[in-house]
């Protein structure tokens, strides 16, 4: 597109009647100069969001209905789609096992030895023993960050004032 003189102005990164300031060398808001500086108020949702909404408020009971006449019928995928909305299958339950104290490495191998026995016994399901196995592998990774800064730390004490060539 040219401006009415033959120029390409209409194209230029300041084109938008933004002062050159706001905009970067390519035509990109700089950081903090967004040409809402507002942003998006609050709770406020996109077209699209707010017309599903609308238009599932004034249909909703009619979907419902349908839903579970189709369930009665023997439709699987209605039934599973009442079912979790009347019994949603349960999020992560309260799990408690004695598990040792963790402050070294053979620590974290007795608790992991632990969660392996609890499953084992039934006590926990094999996805909540994998939840509490990610807590002890960032455990581990916290001990073992800990233990290797202790050593560098050791070293540089040791080095220190000692010439490395």
């Amino acid at each position: 597109m040219t401006d009415k003189d033959g120029s390409n102005d209409l194209l230029s990164p300041d084109s938008t009647g933004d002062s050159p300031a706001k905009r970067g060398d390519r035509g990109r808001f700089l950081p903090g100069q967004s040409g809402n500086p507002a942003g998006r108020p609050v709770g406020s949702r996109n077209k699209a969001q707010a017309l599903v909404a609308n238009r599932l408020n004034s249909e909703w009971e009619a979907v419902a209905d349908s839903l579970v006449r189709e369930a009665r019928r023997g439709n699987a995928t209605a039934a599973k789609a009442v079912l979790d909305r009347v019994a949603p299958p349960p999020r992560g339950r309260v799990v408690q096992l004695n598990l040792p104290h963790i402050f070294t490495l053979d620590d974290v191998d007795a608790a992991v030895d632990s969660v392996l026995a609890a499953v084992s016994a039934g006590h926990v399901s094999p996805q909540e023993a994998a939840t509490i196995a990610g807590i002890l592998e960032t455990k581990r990774r916290v001990l073992e960050s800990r233990a290797l800064d202790d050593r560098v730390r050791t070293l540089e004490e040791k080095l220190e004032g000692v010439p490395l060539h």
